[in-house]
Parts: structure tokens; sequence; C-alpha cells
């Protein structure tokens, strides 16, 4: 009886492995040539279900390479092993994720004597940070946090660690005598131009409904205009401004013809009615455009000939900082002596050449229209 639950008991456990075995084994098939590693892992991506967690610092996933293979009932790290050959690229596999790194992406291959560096990145709640770029400004040497958020590095005392993620706050951080540093990444703020302001919120770009445009500050900064419509022309596709008033303007042509035909104009999120000449450009931190009826929820009918709403810089917590935009423009005094105008006499002569080169038939001509002096003489002369 104790042999028979022995046996039953090994039989159980050895179905119970080869669960777990296919579980992580896959059928891959392959088939690239010359293509770019990152182009494969997306491939890999598709047919198992694995996502890669890098940083673009590993440069090395630009390579191509050339593979035409079809893996059988294999587990990730086969195909891995193949796909990496000769890269130097590592990977950890946790779950259905695989972190990607390479100790080298940057700098010298033999690291400078010192010390081995290590920790774990978090976020502000407290999770792992996978795919962290950690730079040794010193050596220049490169690496990349695993699946749990820990990386190790080759450093020595006194030289500065850069941390970086997409969507995090850059951190820097000296190392000291210890070997362990643990880092906290915070979310990085929305830059102003990725966001639509509406007055009454601010959307991301995904979210938005409608038609608008976004201007930012660097798109009107090299412009020396001194009024905002102006900076603007030419950037918003459906606006036209008026040559005779440069604060008229229509947005997608004109709604009405007895009525307001001017935008409704949105300064920090109050509705402005005055001269957009009396707006430091220099001032302005973002110009949001909205163009058709779905502002009308926001702002009703005063909407139906667009809106511009305009969001103006604010002070920033920190030391103080003092920016200067000025402009100096030079006017030379009008020379005529450079336009070489023809003479009267040149310019029958020239008049003579023309109707001896060509010239129709006088009773060919419509007599609605006058001739030249000089070309009514030929004719009667011919």
């Amino acid at each position: 009886m104790k042999k028979y639950l022995q046996k039953r008991l090994l039989l159980l456990v050895m179905a119970c492995f080869g669960f777990v075995f296919s579980s992580f084994a896959q059928n891959i098939s392959l088939n690239y040539q010359e293509t770019p590693i990152k182009i494969i892992l997306k491939e890999i991506t598709g047919q198992t279900g694995y996502s890669f967690v890098y940083s673009d610092a590993i440069k090395e996933l630009d390579k191509k390479v050339s593979i035409n293979r079809s893996f059988g009932n294999v587990d990730i790290n086969s195909v891995l092993k193949e796909l990496f050959s000769g890269t130097g690229i590592t990977w950890s596999v946790k779950g259905k994720q695989v972190a990607l790194q390479n100790n080298l992406v940057k700098g010298s291959a033999t690291p400078q004597a010192g010390k081995t560096v290590k920790g774990s990145v978090i976020d502000e709640s407290g999770e792992t940070i996978p795919g962290v770029a950690v730079k040794n400004q010193s050596t220049g040497v490169v690496v990349v946090s695993d699946i749990n958020g820990v990386y190790s590095i080759d450093a020595s005392e006194g030289d500065l660690l850069v941390f970086s993620s997409i969507g995090m706050k850059e951190v820097s951080e000296k190392v000291g005598k210890g070997s362990v540093m643990d880092v906290t990444l915070a979310q990085d703020v929305i830059a102003l131009e990725d966001v639509v302001v509406t007055g009454y919120q601010t959307l991301s770009k995904e979210r938005a409904t409608g038609s608008y445009s976004v201007i930012s500050e660097k798109a009107t900064k090299g412009k020396l205009d001194t009024d905002i419509i102006s900076r603007i022309e030419g950037m918003v596709a459906g606006i036209n401004k008026s040559s005779s008033n440069s604060d008229k303007i229509v947005i997608r042509g004109i709604t009405t013809i007895n009525g307001d035909q001017d935008p409704l104009y949105v300064v920090d999120g109050m509705p402005y009615e005055g001269s957009l000449s009396s707006i430091n450009p220099t001032e302005v931190q973002n110009i949001t455009v909205l163009k058709d009826a779905a502002a009308a929820s926001i702002y009703g009918a005063r909407a139906a000939n667009g809106v511009i709403v305009i969001t103006t810089k604010r002070g920033l917590a920190g030391k103080t900082k003092v920016n200067y935009t000025g402009s100096v423009k030079f006017s030379p005094k009008p020379d005529l002596d450079y336009l070489n105008l023809v003479n009267s006499s040149e310019l029958v002569d020239l008049q003579i050449a023309g109707f001896n080169f060509y010239h129709a038939k006088y009773n060919k001509l419509d007599k609605k229209y006058a001739l030249n002096p000089v070309v009514q003489l030929l004719y009667e002369h011919e």
C-alpha cells in the first residue's frame, strides 16, 4: 500500500511538472532577413504573448540579424538565447514579462576600478519600475533595471548616477561609501503642449473631442511679430486674417451676416473682450484653437465663430529666473538708382522691336480695346 501511494504521488508530481513545462513551452516560427532585433521581438510578442521591457539606450537592439527557424515546444529562453547570440544582451523572465539589459550599453568595455553599486528603483507608491536606464556619468556605462526594478552597475565613490525612464522625472544621485542605493522616481508632469486647454478643463490630446489645434510657446518663439494673431498665422488650418484689421480673424468661414463674426477669446479661463494687441505675445505659454461645434457644449452659442483659448505663463517654485527677449530691425534708406528704369526713347525702341517680331493683322484686332500710341502708329505706317 505504501509503495502504491508513493508511485501515485510520483506520477502526480511528474504530471504537475509536465503542466508547468507545457505552460511555458511555445511553438514559435521566425523567418526574417537582415531585420532589426526590435522588429523580431514584436513578432515574438504576437506569437507568444510575452512582453519585452528595455531601454532605448540598448543600441544593439537595432542590430540587423537573419533568422529562419521554427521552434517547436520550447521555452522562451531557448528562442532568446539564439536571437541574442553574439550581442551581449541578457534577460530575465517573470511571468509573461521579459526584461532586457546590457551591462555595457555605452562606454568602455572594461569599467574603471571601483565597486559594484546595487539597488532597486521604485515609484512614489512603492511599486518597482522595470526598464529604468541607469547611467554612470563618469564612465559612460549604462545598465537597465530588471523586471523587479533591481539594477547593478560598476562605480566609484563620488560618481554621478543618472536614473531615467519614460514618463518619470530624471534623478541624479552621487555614489557614497555604501554599495546599496535605492532610488524613488516621481511621475513627470505632462507638458503644456501635450494637452488641450478648453478654458474650463485640461485634457490629454487622446481624450479631446472635436477639431482643435494646439500651439506651444516653442512654435512661436522665433517670430518677431508684435501681436498674437500674426504669430500664429499660417500655423492653424482654417484661420483667415483680415488684411485691413490685424485683430480681425475668421475661423472656418463666416457663420453669420449681420451678427458678430469674431471668435470668442478666453484668457486664463475668463472671456476676453479687449484687443489682442494688448496681450504681450512673449507672456503666452499655450494657445488652443477650438474650431467646431464641440466647443458649443462649453461656451454655448458664443462659440459659433470658434474659440481661441490663451494660457499665459505662471510663476514656478524655485530660484528666481529672468528671461529677456529683444529684437532689432534695420531698414536701409530706399535707393532708386538700383531700379535702372528705361527712358522714353528706349521704351519706343523696345515696342518697335516687339512689333517687328510679331503682330496680328489689323483687321483681326478686337476693336473694344485701345492700342498703345506707338503700336497704333506702327499699324498706320504698315
